[in-house]
């Protein structure tokens, strides 16, 4: 496929702009990866490196301390690369890692294996790569739309430049992979909707078992898009129709669990239980409740859930065993408040309309909404702080309220084309049911931005083509 000039010279400024920004993450102005949740990403792919397998450590005890400082230290600070027989690393608080699927530190090890390049950067350099490679199915989604080339050119420009992609690129977390997992499902979809083969329904399998290995809430988009089919199957409704409609989507989930099936192995051989996604779903359901003032007195952050653990009698919040516990907390907690639950959930979708996608940048201690709330500060009298440290983010959210609009008009108005006018659509609208009731941050929506910066173009073209309609002529 021969790239028009256009999207080479973006696909180049996009390079540059990550690139750019990876450098800026390791400087003070900006939200270094080594105070975010990266850490446990890397402890666990050096964890493989070290002999521990896929592996986490209990805080402060020896096998913790030896991956720290006889590891992941000297790593970062002066390159080395794990000497496992010469280090003898304590196993002593090790335990096999079940927060996670594997699929980032997997990688991130093998990568670091075959370079030596420390995790971070290595990774930093590859998740560039695999966003660029984003952007270009994303210009291939909008051929497959036959969408105007004037159209084409600014949303590809809008996702080379857009600051969240940007940051989510070089965080060094497996979120910067999902652009990437999401377009390549969207695409390879769209492909069958056009061609009725079944093969493009295997292929989406294929990568949401792949993409479920590095964040697994995105396991039943495609067939959420399925959704896509309903009209169809009530216009002519028949066993078979109905057969083909229920097939496709538990086809697409038969084949994901059936690449979900080694990570299902290892967490049976271990536990005694098919985890194929997560251990903390219980854990993060507690944590959604406590978000937002409640009258359970649930804190927000996973220090709560730690400490509610321990004194529990469990190892921490995202034991195998503590799972259970905080599910049945969740339970009791909306069955004695469902009120406050229903208030809760309407919170949430009130985010989405206009999520405030992060930039990275620094912000000053004590100016983070968690902060605010344990110590009783109202928002009103903290406009200032908050204006000063969360500018950008406000940019972010009337930037997507807009392509909100925006894709609700193209929703509207282009009724001759079912493809464009619902994918989007489906494609955000999974991103927001799939965290609604659960929990909900900026984030966990942004690998669906591309329906919103989309949107955005549309309501500018829009806008535009009105402006010059309703100018007089001389």
């Amino acid at each position: 496929m021969a790239l028009p000039p256009f999207v080479k010279k973006l696909l180049l400024l996009g390079l540059l702009l990550r690139i750019t920004y990876a450098f800026l993450l390791w400087t003070p102005g900006f939200q270094s990866p080594l105070e975010s949740m990266s850490n446990m990403y890397v402890r666990s792919a050096y964890g493989i490196l070290s002999g521990h397998g896929y592996a986490q450590y209990v805080p402060l005890s020896p096998a913790y301390n030896d991956i720290i400082n006889k590891v992941i230290s000297p790593a970062f600070d002066e390159g080395k690369y794990p000497d496992t027989e010469k280090l003898k690393l304590s196993n002593e608080g090790a335990y096999p890692e079940t927060l996670h699927p594997p699929g980032w530190s997997v990688l991130a090890a093998a990568l670091t294996f075959i370079t030596r390049i420390p995790v971070w950067f290595i990774m930093q350099a590859v998740t560039i790569l695999f966003d660029l490679a984003a952007l270009l199915l994303f210009f291939m989604l909008l051929r497959e739309w036959k969408i105007k080339e004037s159209i084409q050119r600014t949303a590809v420009l809008l996702y080379a430049v857009f600051p969240p992609l940007l940051f989510i690129t070089a965080n060094v977390r497996p979120e910067g992979f999902m652009s990437f997992f999401i377009l390549a499902n969207t695409l390879l979809f769209v492909r069958y909707y056009q061609t009725r083969q079944f093969r493009f329904l295997l292929y989406c399998g294929l990568v949401s078992g792949l993409m479920s290995y590095f964040r697994p809430d995105f396991l039943l988009f495609v067939p959420f898009l399925c959704l896509i089919f309903t009209a169809e199957f009530f216009r002519s409704m028949s066993l078979r129709n109905f057969l083909l409609y229920a097939g496709r989507p538990l086809f697409i989930l038969l084949v994901t669990f059936a690449t979900l099936l080694p990570w299902g192995i290892r967490n049976y051989r271990e536990f005694g239980q098919w985890i194929f996604t997560s251990s903390g779903a219980g854990c993060t359901l507690v944590t959604g409740l406590g978000t937002y003032p409640n009258p359970w007195g649930f804190g927000p952050s996973d220090a709560d859930r730690l400490d509610e653990a321990v004194k529990a009698g469990y190892r921490d919040a995202f034991d195998v065993k503590a799972d259970p516990f905080f599910r049945q907390m969740f339970s009791e907690a909306v069955a004695e408040h469902p009120s406050a639950f229903l208030g809760i959930l309407a919170r949430r979708l009130i985010q989405p309309l206009a999520p405030p996608y992060s930039w990275g940048i620094q912000r000053e201690e004590g100016a983070s909404f968690t902060a605010f709330r344990s110590k009783g500060i109202s928002l009103l009298s903290a406009w200032t702080l908050i204006l000063r440290n969360y500018w950008t983010d406000m940019a972010s959210a009337i930037l997507m309220l807009l392509g909100n609009a925006g894709m609700i008009m193209l929703f509207i108005r282009e009724k001759e084309n079912k493809i464009l006018r619902w994918v989007p659509v489906l494609a955000y609208a999974y991103a927001v049911l799939s965290h609604v009731f659960t929990h909900m941050a900026p984030y966990y929506v942004l690998p669906a931005v591309f329906a919103q910066l989309l949107g955005l173009v549309y309501l500018i073209a829009w806008l535009s083509k009105l402006r010059k309609t309703s100018v007089p002529k001389a």
